[in-house]
């Protein structure tokens, strides 16, 4: 019997992960049992926490995590589950209060913080050096 879109839908999406008091945590794709595509992460307050992607389970592309308020606190790229490309941060009301990139994990490259008025309070330059094995 050949399924329709729907039914073929409600089998790769994993059933929404909800705590021990039902509210749900998580949702998103699974595929070969690894998350897979766009999820979405929840406070027990059912608030947004973070949104992002997953390739063969491991963290990638664009991520976005909020406050318990469900306002963006951070913003930045991943590559094989480390922060890697452009991130911003931000103060509650929306306005920039850091940003820089990341390298394997690290802080590489220019780096400023800002204050609430977005005058730069901090600019920091960071080198990656990596050890010969």
């Amino acid at each position: 019997m050949r399924l329709g879109y729907r039914e073929r839908l409600l089998q790769k999406l994993g059933p929404p992960n909800h705590n021990e008091d039902g509210v749900l945590q998580s949702i998103g794709i699974y595929s070969k049992d690894k998350q897979e595509g766009v999820w979405e992460f929840f406070y027990p307050s059912g608030i947004l926490q973070a949104i992002g992607n997953f390739k063969d389970g491991i963290m990638t592309g664009e991520w976005s995590f909020f406050n318990d308020r469900g306002k963006l606190e951070s913003k930045g790229a991943y590559k094989e589950g480390l922060q890697d490309g452009n991130f911003e941060f931000f103060f509650s009301d929306g306005t920039v209060e850091g940003r820089g990139a990341f390298k394997r994990g690290l802080r590489e490259g220019p780096w400023q913080q800002f204050d609430p008025n977005g005058d730069t309070t901090i600019k920091t330059k960071y080198k990656i050096k990596y050890r010969s094995e």
